[in-house]
């Protein structure tokens, strides 16, 4: 008899799976590009659902996409080539408004006839003489690369999250509760950098909302109340803010080796003494290589409290103290001036009397001025 030969494949390598799993995560993200998986707007619940596909068109698709895709909906090939020569950002919600329509979604009279007006108020300004047209056309944006990187990819992913998040936010009533579930610890600080320009247009869109500049803006959104609308902006910038600061807090400053602590701290701002409260500032060299740090803002009253990622210790950048963990470093208002000379002891007495307080913790930005005490700091 011959020898038995084995069918079972080779288990893949490292490097096999990770391209694998990579090439799964793009394919995800190409699906969702090609209409797979996009939002459904129903006659039932009309609101919410396109509210959701708004909010998700302006994370998953670009000006370029919408404005693809409202050229592709126009059958006049003289309207088409005037139109192609307008910038990507008028066609903003006009795209998205025909690719929900095209692609077989239920929309009301409102935003049908808002496709119509939008179209002809962009022939009007594609006819228009040169120095309207530049008035009224925003500066060209920079085309998007079509290679999706990792830290992209990664950022997408979280973002998706972030959506799902976003969507329960919406269904519940915009609580003044809510608070986002995942944090952007989960992901590399350059990923985080790729976060706050998925939700560029969002901001820009509700601030306009809130501006109330744009007729048709006011009616897509005129089922959701001024003040829910201020919370749902509160909370996409405190995400925004919430990347940025962990882009600074893991960042490793190669100086921290080439330089001494006094000239790391060199640009630092900070108040030397506060005469009013009679409290002083502690050397600030002390904050290269410590464990915790404790500043009061002397003008607005916010008592700061930095603690270092675990195993690493905190440092200075410039005018900003880095390497805190932006979960355990907070920031809170004091309502009396006069608390802060309770601030004395160990970390412990420190971390008891913070406790106290009865005002909204919030995360620090790491940034210092030049009013700001440098109250306490443990090595």
């Amino acid at each position: 008899m011959g020898k038995t030969i084995s069918l079972k494949p080779n288990s893949s390598s490292k490097a096999e799976k990770q391209a694998l799993k990579r090439r799964s995560l793009i394919d995800r993200v190409d699906a969702k590009f090609k209409g797979i998986g996009e939002p459904q707007v129903s006659f039932l619940n009309y609101r919410l659902d396109l509210m959701h596909a708004l909010n998700w068109f302006n994370v998953y698709a670009s000006n370029i996409d919408k404005k693809k895709w409202t050229l592709s909906s126009i059958t006049d090939k003289k309207q088409k080539d005037l139109l192609s020569n307008l910038d990507d950002s008028l066609f903003r919600q006009l795209g998205v408004l025909i690719r929900l329509r095209d692609n077989g979604q239920y929309l009301d009279d409102k935003e049908l006839k808002f496709i119509n007006d939008r179209l002809a108020e962009l022939q009007k300004i594609a006819t228009a003489p040169k120095e309207i047209k530049e008035n009224d056309i925003a500066p060209k944006a920079k085309k998007l690369s079509p290679v999706i990187d990792k830290n992209k990819l990664e950022a997408i992913e979280f973002a998706k999250e972030i959506d799902g998040e976003i969507d329960e936010f919406i269904t519940s009533g915009y609580p003044r509760t809510f608070e986002f579930k995942n944090s952007v610890k989960m992901i590399s600080g350059s990923a985080a950098k790729q976060v706050p320009p998925l939700y560029k247009s969002l901001v820009s869109e509700i601030e306009e909302v809130l501006e109330g500049s744009c007729e048709q803006l006011n009616e897509s959104y005129s089922h959701v109340k001024t003040v829910q609308l201020k919370h749902y902006l509160k909370i996409l910038k405190e995400l925004i803010a919430s990347c940025s600061q962990h882009v600074v807090s893991i960042r490793k400053p190669k100086v921290v080796k080439q330089k001494s602590p006094g000239e790391l701290v060199n640009r630092l701002k900070y108040l030397p003494k506060f005469e009013e409260l009679g409290i002083r500032s502690e050397n600030p060299i002390k904050l290269v290589e410590c464990q915790e740090a404790w500043l009061y803002d002397t003008v607005h009253r916010r008592l700061f409290c930095y603690k270092a990622v675990k195993e690493q210790k905190l440092s200075v950048h410039g005018t900003s103290i880095v390497g805190f963990d932006v979960e355990t470093s907070v920031v809170k208002s004091i309502r009396k001036p006069e608390v802060i000379k309770e601030f004395i002891g160990n970390k412990k007495d420190f971390t008891t009397k913070f406790s106290e307080l009865t005002t909204k913790a919030q995360k620090p930005n790491g940034r210092t001025n030049e009013n700001m005490i440098i109250l306490k700091i443990f090595s």
